[in-house]
């Protein structure tokens, strides 16, 4: 058998492939893969069709917002009709939390206010408010992102 340089520079890159340190295939899978549209979290909502006085339960998962350097200061939940809102529904806020520091779920169970519920989409928006530092002085200022979830809710009749 006769080996050329290109044959054996092949069986080296393909040698140190295999011998590649698994340190490193473990720290992606301890780290997780975290696309850019979970750079502000993971959010669930359970459940998701109610109506006013029903228990709702919102869960945050900050993993992936941690590996993106967002450290939230303040999370704020709100109900929102996401588009065509007609001006009359303003956000309805749910809960309003300081994580501590580290923190890697956020969490909050409550009930759906009594309000006036049109038959309208709607969505419980997660607004995260964190510390981004200023790019001359070094100095921070804070800006938002989220996520959401949608929710159905059932227009409430009052007489």
């Amino acid at each position: 058998m006769q080996f050329t340089v290109g044959a054996l520079f092949t069986l080296a890159v393909a040698g140190a492939a295999l011998a590649a340190p698994a340190e490193h295939v473990d720290a992606k899978r301890q780290s997780g893969f975290c696309p850019e549209a979970s750079r502000f979290g993971n959010f669930n909502l359970t459940p998701t069709q109610v109506k006013s006085g029903d228990t709702i339960t919102g869960t945050l998962n900050l993993t992936c917002a941690q590996q993106y350097n967002i450290v939230p200061k303040y999370i704020d939940y709100y109900i929102e009709v996401p588009q065509n809102n007609n001006g009359y529904e303003p956000n309805i806020l749910l809960a309003h939390h300081e994580p501590a520091a580290g923190a890697i779920i956020d969490s909050f169970t409550t009930q759906v206010p009594y309000a006036g519920y049109f038959n309208a989409s709607y969505d419980v928006a997660v607004q995260l408010t964190y510390a981004v530092d200023g790019s001359q002085e070094g100095t921070s200022y804070y800006v938002t992102g989220g996520v959401y979830a949608p929710i159905s809710i059932t227009p409430t009749v009052t007489n």
